[in-house]
């Protein structure tokens, strides 16, 4: 994840943003990735057409890894790809997006 998708996630926290577990976007508030992809303009109801060009969009601007495979920092299981290891660590690990930002953004 580079900058870009750090501070969109630094700017949720900062804002109060309610973060949720489970779904990109869901009682007025959402989990990690949703809130990246809220921040490049897709609306909160994703389409599956929706869906694909959100994540394409989120590998494209925030250089989000689509394939390489990754591991948990925290439990140290796979956790597939930088994508997913972003949503484990929101819905497994109860990170804030703060704590998403700084510890998955760039060193």
């Amino acid at each position: 994840m580079n900058q870009r998708g750090a501070d969109a996630l630094i700017q949720a926290g900062l804002r109060g943003d309610k973060q949720v577990e489970g779904a990109f976007v869901r009682d007025g508030g959402a989990c990690a990735v949703g809130t990246m992809m809220l921040a490049l303009g897709f609306g909160g109801m994703f389409g599956i057409a929706d869906l694909d060009d959100a994540v394409y969009a989120l590998a494209s601007e925030y250089e989000i890894d689509l394939l390489k495979p990754v591991t948990c920092p925290e439990c140290h299981q796979s956790v597939g790809s930088e994508l997913c290891r972003i949503a484990h660590m929101n819905d497994k690990h109860h990170w804030d997006f703060i704590t998403i930002a700084r510890k998955l953004g760039p060193q």
